[in-house]
């Protein structure tokens, strides 16, 4: 065909689980007290076309200082080029 190039790459052909991991920290970080204090366990990953679950628990210090657990789900979208979108995030009960 004319004028055509290459097929078009498509974003969310590669597995990205792991990019998607670090935007949730990010997304869960912005609503934590003491982000800094964040570690992450039990992080599990599914990919469903170019949206990714990511689930798992963060200990993160409240603002007194005390250790908390919370667990959370997490889902963003794959917007190609290294864009992202929170489509939902639930953290805590």
């Amino acid at each position: 065909m004319a004028g055509c190039s290459a097929d078009p790459v498509d974003p969310v052909a590669d597995d990205q689980s792991t990019s998607a991991e670090v935007m949730c920290e990010e997304f869960i970080e912005r609503r934590l007290k003491a982000p800094k204090t964040a570690e992450y366990s039990g992080t599990q990953t599914a990919k469903n076309g170019a949206e990714y679950t990511v689930s798992g628990a963060v200990d993160s210090e409240n603002a007194l200082g005390v250790a908390l657990r919370s667990e959370y789900t997490c889902v963003v979208r794959s917007d190609g080029d290294d864009k992202w979108t929170l489509v939902d995030l639930k953290l805590g009960d």
